[in-house]
This record gives C-alpha cells, structure tokens and sequence, in this order.
C-alpha cells in the first residue's frame, strides 16, 4: 500500500463486525482441518463479547469446550493450554496469509490470556515508499579461502508435548525460568517432566553469549554490516527469537522397562539406543509424542543472542506455538528453522527462493535451478543449505530476518556468517544500491563433516 501502513488499534468488542471476523476466520482454510480450534475460538470469541471474564478460566473453557469434569486438575491435564497454543499459532497464519484492509477487524488471544482482543485496521501515513529492486547480479565475489560469492546457476532437545488433537492430553506446566544479571531472555517451558531439555537450551544459550559477548562493538553504519542490522539496532523493544520444533515419537519408560529385563541390561531409559530386528512391533501404546529442537537451531540462536548481548540488546526466546501475530507487531524477530519452524514457511511464501518437499530449496522464477541436501553414505560428511531472509516491511509490520534451512546446520552456519561482519561486508558490497531498504534473501552452502557445518559460501541472492 503507497504511502502508508496498516497499524492496529483495540475496539469496542460489541461491535457488530466482531460476527463477521470470526466467521471469515473460521471459513479460512487454516481452521478447516481443526474442529476444536474452531469451537475454542468461537467460545472464547462469544465470552469475550459479552464481557464474562468467569467464562475465560482455564478449568471451565476446559469443561466447556473440551469436556473435562467440573473439577478436573488443570496441572495434570493441559488441554486448554496446549490447544490455546495451537489456537494462537492459527490466527497467526490466517492473518499473514490473509491481505488486510482499512476498517477490517482482527481477533487477538494475547499470550498468558484468554481473552480475545478485538482491533481494527487504520491506514496510518509513512514517508515516502520503497521502490522495487532488480534481482541479484551476476557478478562473482571472493570472500572466504579462495571461494566464489556467485550469483548464477542428531543431536536434539526435547521441549513440549505434542499438541496433535488426536493425542490424548499430557500434563503441562509452564513457569518462569530467572536471568541472570545481564542476561536478556525471558523463556517459558512446559511441565517438570521436560524441565532438564529447556535448561539444557538456555545454558547453550548463555555460555555461548557469554564466550562471544565481549568482541568489540561497532559503530553504527561504519560498514555495511551496521546498515544490515541497523533496524534490529534502532528498536527499543525487546528482539524475538523463535525457534522451530520438530514433532517425533519417543518410546516410552513402560517398553523399555520391558526391553532391559528382557536383553539383562542394568541402565537403559528412553533416552538409550534400542537394537532392532527385521519383524520387530512396537505398539502405539509404547510410543508417545514429543516435540524436539535441533542442535543447529540452539546454536544458531546462540550465536544471534551473542550479538544481541554485545550491542546491549534485550531478547526474548520463543519457540513452538508460544507466539502471537500481536508480537511480531510490536518487535523485530528472528525466525531459526526451516521445515521445522511454521514462521518461517509463512513469511518466504510469497518470495522467490523457497524451501520445497523435505530437503531442497528451489527458485520459483527459475525452475531449472534448486539446492538439494546430499549426505554421502556410510560417513559424516554432506552437504546443505539454507535460504536468509531479510523483509524490511512484511505484513507483520515489523523487520524480520528468517534463517531457513533444509537441516539443522546449515542454519548454525548461516547464523555464523551473519555474525561475521567481514564475510557479510563483503557480500552487501557488491548489492546493488539501495539494498538497506529493500528486502533480500540468501543462498549459503555449507559443508557438513561429522555433523559440524564447517565452509561456507553464497550460492544465490536477490533484492527487491
């Protein structure tokens, strides 16, 4: 839209247009597939109206709408949470899909609320607009070991319980994980019982911030590097991190009791390697469903968090569903997965380099060419590769930088360029003029040898 941008502000929620919303929400494909999603927004929608706050606790939405007893334990049963969760996620998605207009009206479920939140679309004017760019050059650059920048042609975290609405319910409980002084990340996790995985991600976190946090700071728009970030620095609100998850099946405590008496082995838990035979069941019973962060993705958010902390910047770690489209509003984000992370996907939808099956990325105005993750067999060795994605101005109304990669190391080595202001100097150099306002994506390669990202180099860019 010339001229301007939309900016949302909080109405009266007996506005009849309120109706309409939730219908077109509702009618969108996001919500067709989950019959619970649609009856928990209908729900909290109609209570939200009418201003029944005793209508919007946790155990009576879980009686309601879910059909729990009156006085089921929510700490054993996370229903509402989980689906609360998943419900925000979908919002999230049928907004950035959907082009708003002036006057439409928004529905919202803040984060630690049930509440909905009703906004309406205002156009508010900007300087100026942001004219459109060429697509990348042709020309050749060496940046890295002799390397050409050209232009042409399992290790895992455990985090949350699944939020499948055909899985039975698993206990959940979220709670405030303290800073230390210095330390900018507030991170919510789920249940006791997955308390060791978010410490163990947060302890990553911090140790690397720590280890990079004391290199020199630049000053601003010294170099092109500063101008690249120069939009994350220039805000005073808090920089979202948001990882992705990977959903899997982990075999259960009761199937592996079972396995250690059977094979006489003293010290064997859900967390130890199996030997199975041709012919081997294993029950569903046996298995349940977890969700699961990459090695690369901690190390990927280590890296920006480093950053963040050497510029005096505060962050806020996010992963999974615990995201709302009211916080990217309101802060720049870093998206850090790519198959894994469904923010990712969303926002490099309409863009020209997008992720494509499960292990290639490919060129949407050049069908001839794609980057395709290659493992050699019997050795540690591969290679992969990950798609950068810079948006100045994105539906979401506020700067996001995606890191989406087809596996997990190529998107810590895509995070070690961007953290190398020579390597990313050297790039921004040859763009052409203007690339600070205007949006960008990357191609990197990576190396892979015995799971560590080692060499990288750009393969594609285009800015626009």
């Amino acid at each position: 839209m010339a001229g301007g941008n939309l900016r949302y502000t909080e109405v009266d929620p007996g506005q009849a247009q309120i109706d309409e919303a939730l219908e077109d929400v509702l009618a969108g494909s996001v919500f067709r597939s989950s019959r619970q999603c649609q009856a928990l927004l209908r729900y909290i929608v109609e209570h939200s109206k009418a201003r029944r706050e005793e209508m919007l606790r946790e155990r009576v939405i879980g009686t309601n709408v879910f059909g729990r007893a009156p006085g089921y334990d929510t700490g054993n049963d996370p229903v509402v949470r989980s689906r609360a969760a998943e419900l925000r996620k979908r919002l999230a998605q049928h907004y950035m899909r959907a082009n708003g207009s002036n006057g439409a009206i928004r529905i919202e479920i803040p984060t630690g609320s049930y509440r909905a939140v009703f906004e309406k679309a205002e156009i508010s004017e900007v300087g100026g607009t942001v004219p459109a760019g060429a697509a990348g050059s042709e020309q050749p650059v060496t940046i890295l070991g002799g390397k050409s920048l050209d232009n042409s042609a399992d290790h895992e975290y455990e985090i949350i319980s699944s939020l499948d609405e055909n899985s039975p319910a698993e206990p959940g409980l979220r709670a405030q994980v303290a800073r230390p002084e210095g330390f900018h990340s507030e991170w919510t996790r789920p249940k006791w019982t997955r308390w060791f995985a978010g410490i163990a991600v947060a302890i990553v976190v911090m140790l690397v911030a720590g280890l990079f946090g004391t290199r020199e700071m630049r000053v601003a728009h010294r170099r092109p590097a500063d101008a690249f970030w120069a939009p994350v620095m220039e805000t005073q609100h808090p920089v979202l991190i948001i990882m992705g998850t990977n959903r899997v099946y982990r075999i259960n405590n009761d199937f592996m009791d079972r396995y250690r008496a059977e094979h006489h082995i003293e010290n064997a838990n859900e967390e130890s390697f199996i030997e199975l035979k041709k012919g081997d069941l294993i029950d569903e019973s046996e298995l349940r469903k977890t969700e699961l962060i990459g090695f690369g993705d901690v190390a990927a958010a280590a890296r920006i968090a480093s950053m963040l902390t050497r510029f005096n910047k505060r962050y806020d770690l996010r992963y999974g569903g615990d995201i709302a489209v009211t916080d990217f509003r309101s802060s720049p984000a870093f998206l850090i997965g790519g198959f894994s992370n469904i923010w990712t996907r969303e926002v490099m939808r309409q863009l020209r380099f997008q992720l494509e099956g499960y292990d290639h990325i490919v060129d949407k105005e050049n069908t001839t060419r794609s980057w395709r993750r290659k493992s050699a067999t019997g050795t540690f060795a591969g290679d992969d590769y990950v798609v950068i994605s810079r948006l100045i101005r994105p539906e979401t109304g506020n700067f996001i930088l995606a890191i989406g990669g087809i596996d997990t190391y190529s998107n810590q080595a895509a995070a070690d360029f961007l953290n190398d202001p020579d390597r990313l100097d050297a790039l921004l150099r040859v763009l052409p003029e203007g690339w600070e306002q205007k949006n960008m994506q990357i191609v990197l390669h990576t190396d892979v040898l015995k799971d560590v990202p080692t060499a990288v180099n750009v393969e594609a860019w285009e800015v626009r």
